[in-house]
């Protein structure tokens, strides 16, 4: 969308034979607004991890489109801003410095100063030494790499002006800048994915193994050898107790699947259930189906998640373990958290306490691989 456009713009400009684009290469002028286009992309992908609310995006936009329009009248006059940050008296200074550094990774900033530098020589300009109306001349790929000095002529204050291409640069750099914060902040703010990522996440190896699964080696090693071999024959198809037992030698008995024993007898408590679940996760017992360990949700009435007697419990410390192809039904009355267990275990809500694994993959750290 932002190539199509550009191609419309410039196609309009040479159409009515703008001066600037009949002295300047095509491929400086697609550059320059192609570069600016991006950053204004990926700086709006960038917004919007932030956003959650309709009310907080419109007054977002609100605030953004202000701020575009304030830095376009303040430097649409390219020697506005080489006055500002770029003069030689005074660019040494360090808040002048840090604060040209910062406005270098605005797009509008970078965008009037590139385009402005390009106009500047390539259009019809007035010049402040002969007080005349100067035409045009070629902009060529060598002025778009070479800085340029202007002289004011009031103060004859020098002005080094960086390369149109210097701002060019800032532009593409400021497109990895804010890919690279919209890749975190998308991971690390629950907002946007139920269960927010650790902050470090990105140095976790646990992280990338889900993303590229087939270097994950310890995979065939959490699955185990009978469940490998049974997957690679295409078996496992059967549904009987007995199949389902083989499947499973390690994670359940016979006991738990109804085999040999009175119906009475299989009615277990939710202590008992709890009781298993949690032996079974100290001692390393896998399961490839759904495990659930004492998971919560509070719903905290204060910030900061100070405690009250308001809070609301949606969710009270369930246990409770599902074999792989086994049917569960889960039943109870309005408000019981019935849906906001499976908010959780689907990733749309982080629990606040306890945690659950399907097929061996935490609902906290790995929803990629379970999804």
């Amino acid at each position: 969308m932002n190539t199509l456009q550009i191609l419309v713009l410039m196609i309009g400009a040479y159409i009515c034979r703008f001066e600037m684009w009949q002295n300047t290469p095509f491929a400086i002028l697609f550059t320059v607004f192609f570069a600016y286009g991006q950053a204004v992309v990926f700086s709006a992908l960038l917004v919007s991890t932030i956003v959650s609310r309709l009310e907080q995006a419109n007054q977002i936009s609100f605030s953004l489109i202000l701020g575009v329009i304030l830095v376009n009248v303040l430097f649409s006059d390219v020697q506005v801003g080489l006055v500002c940050f770029y003069n030689a008296r005074t660019m040494h200074i360090g808040f002048i410095r840090f604060a040209s550094f910062l406005l270098e990774f605005v797009p509008t900033f970078s965008f009037n100063l590139a385009f402005g530098l390009v106009a500047i020589q390539a259009s019809r300009h007035f010049e402040a030494d002969s007080l005349n109306w100067s035409m045009g001349e070629p902009f060529t790929w060598e002025l778009y790499n070479t800085p340029k000095e202007f002289r004011t002529k009031a103060t004859h204050d020098l002005l080094l002006a960086p390369a149109a291409a210097h701002f060019v640069s800032r532009l593409f750099q400021q497109q990895i800048l804010f890919a690279v914060l919209f890749w975190y902040l998308d991971h690390v703010l629950a907002s946007n994915r139920g269960v927010a990522y650790g902050a470090l996440f990105p140095f976790r190896r646990q992280y990338w193994m889900s993303v590229c699964p087939c270097f994950d080696k310890r995979k065939r090693e959490q699955v185990g050898p009978e469940a490998e071999s049974e997957n690679k024959s295409g078996a496992d198809q059967s549904s009987s107790p007995k199949r389902r037992l083989k499947r499973k030698a390690k994670a359940v008995s016979e006991k738990d699947l109804g085999i040999g024993v009175d119906l009475q007898e299989t009615l277990d408590s939710a202590e008992h259930e709890e009781k298993r679940v949690l032996e079974d996760e100290k001692r390393g017992v896998h399961s490839d189906g759904l495990r659930i360990v004492r998971i919560q949700k509070i719903y905290r009435k204060l910030p900061f998640g100070l405690k009250s007697k308001n809070d609301v419990h949606a969710v009270r410390g369930i246990s409770l373990d599902v074999a792989k192809s086994e049917l569960m039904c889960l039943l109870g009355h309005n408000g019981a958290g019935k849906s906001t267990l499976f908010n959780m275990l689907t990733g749309i809500i982080g629990p606040s306490e306890g945690y659950a694994k399907i097929s061996g993959h935490d609902i906290r750290t790995d929803q990629n691989a379970i999804r």
